[in-house]
Order: structure tokens, then sequence, then C-alpha cells
């Protein structure tokens, strides 16, 4: 255990977070200054981060682009109407269409209507007895979920929910790591660079955000036997780091992501890439 967090220390210790930030979502966050700007540009953010950086910053930058001729992403938000719905229906990635876009940024019109934040939303589903973050999740997605459907009509959706929009919503509550939801949490209530620390919350009640690149990494470095990458595994890495670092079990997350992103981890054994590997002295495939 001592190998590995010092292993681990020294791989948050290498990493040049700065550097890192630009090919991270999270750097369309950092433009904005306003705690409604950022809560508005890291739900977008977050929800299409899935696939190729490559792929999906274009996408962000175009949405997040249109909200600031608007005035900001939250202001966007408040006065999202069908016209606004026309003037981004050339965007999609992926699953995700332009009717998708538009119903989220409805729905968080309709929530924002009841409540002056994204974090007054998701405090009210909080306890401080639960042990981590997933009731609380549950409430926030079901409560966008409900809004989308009451305000719907607003850019002329009449039709049941479409599967791009429902890929925004994943839930805890069906067993679903619910990475990219996981990830807006991370940065909303971790307060060390890069995440901003905007939300009064535990961090040590934060779950890592999982993929299946991670849950790869995660199972070369021992923190994971699941074969999966869901909910359940999420929370065996995320017990594993805890008995890290209890307060802050996520802070390995951003160097563990960024060795995929960055392609310093194969996820196979390479011997010019694994043998110079700041990890390569507890991964198992130094091992094989």
């Amino acid at each position: 255990m001592n190998l590995l967090k010092k292993t681990l220390d020294d791989l948050n210790k290498n990493r040049d977070f700065h550097r890192d930030l630009l090919r991270d979502p999270l750097s369309f966050v950092h433009r904005y200054h306003h705690q409604n700007d950022r809560e508005i540009a890291a739900v977008f953010a977050s929800a299409l981060a899935y696939g190729r950086v490559s792929l999906f910053f274009p996408v962000i930058e175009a949405l997040l682009s249109e909200a600031d001729q608007q005035g900001g992403p939250y202001r966007w938000i408040q006065t999202f109407n069908r016209q606004s719905a026309k003037r981004i229906s050339s965007i999609y990635y992926r699953l995700n269409k332009a009717p998708d876009f538009a119903l989220l940024a409805i729905s968080l019109q309709g929530v924002l209507k009841e409540h002056p934040s994204l974090e007054h939303l998701f405090k009210k589903g909080y306890h401080r007895n639960d042990r981590d973050f997933d009731p609380a999740l549950t409430c926030f997605v079901d409560s966008l979920r409900k809004s989308a459907q009451k305000h719907a009509h607003i850019i002329e959706h009449k039709d049941a929910l479409p599967r791009g929009f429902r890929h925004f919503l994943p839930s805890p509550e069906t067993g679903s790591a619910c990475k990219r939801w996981n990830l807006f949490l991370r940065w909303m209530i971790r307060t060390e660079f890069p995440d901003l620390g905007l939300w009064d919350l535990p961090t040590r009640k934060l779950t890592i955000p999982l993929d299946v690149h991670v849950h790869q990494i995660s199972t070369l470095l021992g923190l994971s036997t699941k074969k999966s990458a869901n909910n359940r595994s999420a929370k065996e890495i995320t017990n594993a780091l805890r008995k890290l670092d209890d307060q802050d079990p996520v802070r390995y997350d951003f160097p563990i992501a960024h060795l995929g992103i960055s392609g310093a981890c194969q996820k196979k054994y390479v011997p010019n890439i694994c043998t110079k590997c700041v990890v390569n002295n507890i991964c198992t495939l130094e091992k094989r």
C-alpha cells in the first residue's frame, strides 16, 4: 500500500496540470468567472466528455460559442427558446443530436427557475449522513428529467425523451458508473487545481469518474478486480483510493485519466513506453 501511494503521489507530482488541462474538457469551464456560467458550461462539457477528445472538443466549442453570443452560458439557458434551438440545429456528436442539446438546455432552464443555482438543487437531495453522493445525484438527475418532460413544449418537442437526451442522464440507481456526472461533481467540489471548488461539499464523498479507459488502467494498477466499468467498479476503485487519502480519494483521477488521454498508457505492454512509465513498478503489465 505504501508503494502504491508513493507511486500515485509521484504520478501526481510529475504531471503538468496546466498542460494536461489543454486536452481536458474542464478547460472550457475555466474560461468563465461566475459560478452560474461555470455550472452550465460544466454540464455541457462533462455531458460530451466521451469518445475521442479531438472529436468532442469542437462540439463543446460550438455550443459554448453560441452561448457566449447570447451573453454567456447562464444567460443563454435563461432565454433559451425555439429560435435558440434552431441556431444549434446543425450541431451533433455521435448519438447526441441537436434536439438533445436543446432539451438539456430547457431542462436546466426549468430547474433554474426554481433554484438559484445547480448547487442549490443538488444539495436538496444531499444528506450529511450519506456515505457518498449517489442519493443526491439520483435526485438531481431525476429533477432534470422531469424538467425536460415539463418544459419540452417550449422548443416544440412533443415526443418521448429521445435516447440521445437520456444518454445525458444516467443514474446511480440503475447501476451506472455515471462517469460524466461524477466528473462534473469532481470539478464542482474539489478545490485543488485544476478543479474549481465551487460547491461546499465534502470531497471524501466523491466517486471516481469511471469510463472504460480509467477502469482498464485502474485494473492494471491493482485498484480494481471487476470486469465491467459500472457503479460497483467505481466504488471499488474509490474505496481503494480512500485507503490512500480518506479525505480526497479522487485526487488521483486526473493524472490516471491523462495516462490514457495522452497515450502514455496503451493498456498493453509496449516496451519503449512501459519501461519509462512512472507507474511501471506497480503495473501488472510489467509483471507479465
